[in-house]
């Protein structure tokens, strides 16, 4: 970034930024002008953290609790999903966490075990959670951080939110979008 604030080595198309650099600068800048952009008119954001866990989400869990003195306010288990409309929890998941919350202060930290088809590797078992306050906010997002990155669910209905989607973009941050 020069110093009169502009991004160096990036082109602009169609009121969108393209990086053609890898500079630290111009990443954290694409960055807020994608969710500037994204979120015009936007009058709230919350942020969350999400961990992923490859079936010791229990065990890390009770670290935490034990940690900051906090308790889970919910836990749910892949077994408990079937019942709330959910899918058939795969095969030896039964006991794994889909989904589980305490607070720190007032942040919640959300965290849950990946299926063995969608097992995380160290490093990819932290997300970037947004919660936004409608469905097209959270498309126009999702629209902004997938190209060249990976779709990780398409946005959508989904038993636990109104509009869910995930996404890693292209730098390799993994992102949970959701509009409740």
């Amino acid at each position: 970034m020069t110093r009169d604030g502009y991004i160096q080595n990036s082109v602009q198309k169609d009121e969108r930024l393209y990086l053609t650099s890898t500079n630290y600068c111009d990443i954290l800048t694409a960055y807020t002008l994608a969710f500037t952009t994204a979120m015009k008119g936007m009058n709230q954001m919350k942020v969350a953290i999400e961990l992923a866990f490859n079936g010791n989400c229990a065990e890390a869990l009770a670290l935490y609790e034990k940690t900051f003195g906090v308790k889970a306010e919910s836990r749910l288990l892949y077994k408990d999903t079937s019942s709330a409309g959910g899918p058939q929890s795969p095969e030896g998941t039964e006991d794994f966490i889909m989904h589980a919350r305490f607070m720190l202060g007032n942040d919640a930290i959300g965290l849950h075990d990946r299926t063995p088809e969608k097992k995380c590797r160290y490093g990819d078992g932290v997300a970037v959670h947004i919660g936004l306050d409608s469905a097209d906010a959270v498309k126009a997002a999702f629209d902004v951080l997938k190209e060249g990155g990976k779709v990780g669910a398409e946005p959508g209905e989904v038993f636990f939110s109104q509009f869910y989607c995930e996404v890693k973009d292209k730098f390799g941050v993994s992102w949970i979008l959701s509009f409740n």
